[in-house]
């Protein structure tokens, strides 16, 4: 009976089959080498990062020791105190400065009286009108009277205008009166006016081209109003406009403070008015005349709840 195969092939297969198989081997023992390389390249740098992560908390508690030890040196003992008096200090300085941008305010909007102005007056008076008094602050020119016309006071705003007296805008109130609202003396050096017709009149208008308009700032400290910088005085051209932005808030010493009131000559504007620059963060105008800006501000609701809750 004949044998299937021989034995010379059966013994190629088991040669090919032990080839096959430390073929495998190898190439799992190479995978297997590489993954532990690689295992040990993630540890070695987790081991790495965590000596640097010691070393330099380590070093950082030794600097937060250093300056513990710096801090409780009886030189700091007293930083607090000084701090405060070097604060009450540049508040002082600051009132001082405050003080002096308000006295240049007032030399800047003194203006020199034209000696001239009242012989110009008294040669524009037509013969129908009587001028009972006249007066000039600043740069506003004031002149009241009576006429026996309606257009008395127009003609002589007319004649002083000839000489470039006024610059614009210029308010003329012109209202007929009964003889007995004229004054006696005008009675005495006017004309009896047989039509016993008169006129009350009252001209109001800027003597020079320039205005000078005033800001400051101020915070409400526990009810007491502070100035938190000089005034700041700028001259405009008469009927030129000003714009003044970034005015919604300031910070001083370390507080936010938010608008709370603008005053224009002392008088507060009305609530649509600040609403209206609260919204826009910007005050407009014309410069028709010298004004004063006042911006006050109050620490707002937000940051009064916010370091409460701090405190706590």
């Amino acid at each position: 009976m004949a044998l299937i195969g021989s034995r010379k092939d059966i013994a190629k297969n088991d040669m090919n089959f032990f080839a096959a198989f430390t073929e495998s081997a190898r190439k799992t023992a190479q995978i297997l080498l590489t993954a532990i390389l690689i295992g040990l390249i993630f540890v070695g740098a987790f081991v790495i990062w965590w000596l640097y992560w010691i070393f330099s908390n380590m070093g950082v508690k030794s600097d937060i020791k250093d300056l513990q030890n710096k801090l409780a040196d009886p030189m700091y003992a007293d930083l607090e105190i000084e701090a405060q008096a070097l604060q009450d200090e540049i508040n002082e300085r600051n009132q001082y400065y405050y003080a002096l941008t308000e006295m240049r305010r007032c030399v800047d909007q003194k203006t020199p009286a034209d000696t001239a102005l009242c012989d110009l007056l008294g040669e524009s008076i037509p013969n129908d009108s009587y001028v009972a008094a006249y007066e000039l602050t600043g740069s506003q020119f004031t002149i009241e009277g009576f006429s026996f016309t309606y257009y008395g006071a127009l003609n002589m705003v007319n004649i002083l205008q000839d000489s470039d007296v006024f610059y614009t805008p210029l308010d003329i109130a012109i209202e007929h009166v009964n003889l007995d609202d004229v004054s006696a003396g005008s009675a005495e050096d006017m004309m009896t006016n047989p039509i016993d017709s008169y006129y009350a009149y009252k001209v109001v208008g800027n003597i020079t081209s320039t205005a000078y308009i005033s800001v400051a700032q101020y915070v409400n400290v526990d009810g007491q109003i502070i100035s938190i910088n000089g005034i700041e005085t700028t001259e405009y051209t008469i009927g030129s406009t000003y714009e003044y932005s970034d005015i919604s808030s300031v910070e001083y010493n370390g507080i936010v403070y938010t608008l709370s009131s603008v005053e224009v000559n002392k008088v507060a504007v009305d609530a649509d008015t600040l609403n209206s620059i609260i919204t826009t963060d910007k005050v407009t105008g014309t410069a028709n005349a010298d004004a004063e800006i006042s911006f006050i501000y109050q620490v707002s609701e937000t940051t009064t709840e916010d370091a409460e809750g701090g405190e706590s």
